[in-house]
């Protein structure tokens, strides 16, 4: 049993989790013991336990940079990033600077896998990621090639084969879902939509309600 004595305590990934004591970040193993000392302003979960082959490292803030620490706590990519997320297909979104915001994805190794040229960029999921230029957003496979072109104003990840895409008409949205062609599988028309979790109700109500 973990005792509740932490500013904040996060989940379990990878047998790891953030928690906060004062102004401090750190990580906990499930037997309720510390094994990453809290030693960092910002810390990030490791990935998800059902990533296959994950890069088993999580995002650290080290005086106002991004870098990586590995499941013992050792700083495998040094804090030199302005913002950087978690790992997924082996890539992680990451900015060198907030002067010159464009997007692009780093390895393991912290070398650019995918240049910086994106004015927004998202976690891969399912082998996809959401990716803007021009104010349109399309999905970039792990080489950085478009799967989808850009031509939506807005999209959200892949979750069961399907994603939500919206386009603007007149002044609102509209929201359908696509697969991962890039093929509207339901037609945007709905005034707001979720990502499938097993799950139709929410999408069959809204279609019933128009």
């Amino acid at each position: 049993m973990v005792e509740p004595v932490y500013n904040w305590l996060d989940e379990f990934y990878q047998n790891r989790a953030v928690v906060q004591v004062e102004d401090k970040y750190g990580y906990l193993e499930p037997s309720g013991q510390m094994v990453i000392e809290p030693q960092f302003d910002e810390a990030g979960r490791f990935p998800l336990d059902r990533e296959p082959n994950p890069v088993v490292l999580a995002p650290v803030r080290v005086d106002g940079q991004i870098g990586y620490i590995d499941h013992n706590g050792q700083m495998v990519i040094e804090p030199q990033f302005a913002y950087a997320g978690p790992f997924a297909s082996g890539l992680t979104v990451a900015i060198s600077s907030f002067d010159d915001p464009r997007y692009g994805y780093i390895d393991s190794t912290s070398h650019y896998a995918i240049e910086p040229r994106f004015e927004a960029a998202f976690d891969f999921s399912e082998g996809l990621a959401v990716v803007s230029q021009d104010d349109q957003y399309g999905y970039i496979d792990p080489t950085g090639q478009y799967a989808i072109e850009p031509h939506f104003d807005s999209a959200e990840p892949f979750s069961e084969g399907l994603a939500v895409v919206g386009l603007f008409e007149g002044q609102t949205y509209r929201y359908g879902y696509i697969d991962p062609t890039g093929q509207l599988i339901i037609e945007p028309r709905l005034d707001g939509a979720f990502p499938f979790n097993g799950c139709l109700v929410q999408v069959e109500k809204f279609i019933e309600e128009e």
